[in-house]
């Protein structure tokens, strides 16, 4: 009795602490996005938000230029900007980064994996002139988005899915 009592307790444990990895990794996530949004900078022709699905769940690419960057060395030939595309590939969120914004070579583009178990990545823009959140953004627009909301749905290790969600004004407008 006491041996079934501690397997039960080591799974409720296990599972405790797998849902905090997820729900940490989550949180992580939605603060580097949010890092890149607030120190999001004009121009707004640089901006673009493409609404997309994957498996039939959202698979959104979101790309912008941020000052939300460390320079590599003090005499890189980069600026203080970066353009930044987050997508979906499977299960994982990448963000790809590029720090010399004139760049045409495939070799300066840094990729990283910001999430894993990702089974959603949805982004919503919401236009301050029309006074409406749309799921796409594109430089036909002339304007940076007002607030952004991005939504990360992700799968733990039950197989059970949440979404995360955060919702960020945009603070500089073109």
């Amino acid at each position: 009795m006491v041996s079934a009592s501690f397997s039960s307790t080591f799974r409720l444990m296990e599972a405790i602490e797998a849902e905090g990895d997820t729900e940490h990794m989550a949180r992580a996530c939605l603060t580097l996005i949010g890092r890149d949004l607030l120190s999001g900078q004009p121009p707004a022709s640089l901006w673009q938000g493409r609404n997309g699905h994957e498996e039939g769940a959202p698979s959104d690419v979101l790309s912008l230029v941020t000052a939300n960057q460390v320079r590599s060395a003090p005499d890189a030939p980069e600026s203080d900007l970066a353009r930044v595309t987050y997508a979906r590939q499977g299960s994982r969120l990448i963000r790809f980064a590029v720090r010399n914004l004139h760049t045409t070579s495939w070799d300066a583009v840094e990729q990283s994996d910001v999430a894993e178990g990702v089974v959603g990545f949805n982004v919503r823009y919401y236009s301050g002139l029309a006074q409406v959140w749309t799921d796409e953004w594109d430089q036909s627009l002339k304007k940076l988005p007002k607030a952004v909301l991005v939504e990360l749905t992700l799968i733990d290790s039950r197989r059970d899915t949440r979404t995360y969600s955060e919702w960020l004004p945009i603070p500089i407008q073109s």
